[in-house]
């Protein structure tokens, strides 16, 4: 069987150079991307995060989450020169969400 080619361009080069993928290629490519993946996710037994994972895992934006932690609405760890995030204050945080009056839950 002949292995059919296809012409794509990189994204982000500086010179727009086709690149030839061959369709056999595929399965190591996808397999590639998938493991890269893997690496990339956030594990929950971390007890810290930083910034931009708490905002993910609350599902807001960075910048959301910078002026909610700047508030003192989610306190927030200094390491070093690193801001941190527990996991313990987001879950603080969504507590005082669901039940403001709470004295035991307020941030």
């Amino acid at each position: 069987m002949k292995a059919k080619t296809v012409r794509t361009t990189r994204v982000g080069a500086k010179q727009d150079q086709p690149i030839t993928i061959r369709i056999t290629d595929l399965p190591d490519l996808v397999s590639a991307v998938d493991h890269q993946e893997e690496r990339m996710q956030v594990t929950d037994d971390r007890m810290v995060l930083t910034m931009e994972e708490a905002a993910q895992r609350l599902g807001i934006g960075r910048t959301t989450m910078y002026a909610l932690v700047m508030n003192g609405e989610i306190r927030s760890v200094t390491i070093g020169r690193l801001r941190r995030v527990p996991v313990r204050c987001l879950t603080e945080y969504v507590d005082h969400l669901l039940d403001p009056a709470s004295p035991d839950t307020a941030v």
